[in-house]
């Protein structure tokens, strides 16, 4: 079962595992469903509802894409963000079987980035109430349903709403010729959507428990991130990638540094590389563009 299928790794996961035989897939979002799965249209906020759901379905692997990425909206309704991110994932855990497994995506956000290779043993410290609300849902996770993976990570891919994400930003903008400017002294081990997908995928056939980092080979910048987007689209031009520093105490409050440790992940499943999963963003980038163009 995927809760919050409609989303950006939502969508990358369900694909991915309906195209495996041994499962049967069951989708679950705010939305309503197109295509071939069991899809069950739920506001994750209507807990009543939601409890039950899950009890009649009885999966036997749940996989949480569900989440408030408008850092903004989560410090604005702090209710809300609890709802989604805390409370939804008790009722949901609440009304697994024992035996079933329960994968949880969190964020290296709950980490204060000020040293940055974050192990999965260092003590989470988070700057801002999205991160506090996520890792509040880890807790939650673990404490009702010990059957459970939690899987801390940063991601990108291109959405299926109008809002832009990071990758989308970068790449609509450098296509039109415009600048960009890139934070020199933020730093993270992002993860394409389907590179997440395949390592959720991984870990549903492992013994794996507890929480886990997932994130590319590489540290690298949000600078050099968006430069190596626009290395990969050659036929545009005069583009700009500028370089700037992130200045503390500008709106919401946010983590430098989130690069996380892949040790142990390594010893559980392959650890992907950062060029693969810009590759898989451009040809993602340039099928869309096809398709609407």
């Amino acid at each position: 079962m995927v809760i919050g299928s409609s989303g950006m790794l939502g969508k990358s996961v369900a694909s991915l595992f309906r195209n495996e035989k041994q499962f049967h897939l069951t989708t679950l979002s705010r939305s309503a469903g197109v295509g071939q799965d069991d899809h069950y249209q739920c506001d994750l906020t209507e807990h009543r509802g939601l409890g039950l759901l899950v009890a009649a379905i009885r999966p036997d692997l749940v996989i949480n894409c569900s989440g408030i990425v408008d850092l903004g909206l989560c410090e604005a309704n702090r209710d809300y963000a609890r709802q989604v991110h805390v409370e939804s994932t008790r009722v949901i855990c609440s009304n697994l079987l024992q035996e079933a497994l329960y994968i949880h995506i969190s964020t290296d956000s709950v980490f204060d980035g000020l040293k940055g290779d974050y192990s999965e043993n260092d003590v989470p410290h988070p700057l801002n109430y999205y991160a506090e609300s996520k890792l509040a849902g880890e807790i939650a996770a673990m404490t009702t349903h010990p059957n459970t993976i939690v899987l801390r990570c940063n991601m990108y891919g291109l959405h299926s709403s109008a809002k832009k994400s990071l990758a989308e930003w970068a790449l609509s903008s450098i296509s039109a010729g415009l600048p960009v400017t890139g934070f020199t002294n933020v730093w993270f081990n992002p993860l394409h959507t389907k590179q997440l997908s395949d390592i959720i995928l991984a870990l549903s056939k492992t013994d794996y428990r507890g929480i886990l980092n997932a994130g590319c080979l590489e540290y690298i910048s949000k600078y050099e991130f968006l430069r190596t987007v626009a290395r990969a689209i050659p036929a545009v031009e005069g583009y700009q990638v500028l370089s700037g520093e992130y200045q503390p105490g500008a709106g919401v409050a946010r983590p430098l540094n989130t690069t996380l440790n892949t040790t142990t992940l390594a010893s559980v499943c392959s650890v992907p590389a950062f060029c693969d999963g810009i590759d898989l963003l451009l040809s993602e980038f340039k099928a869309s563009y096809h398709e609407t163009n």
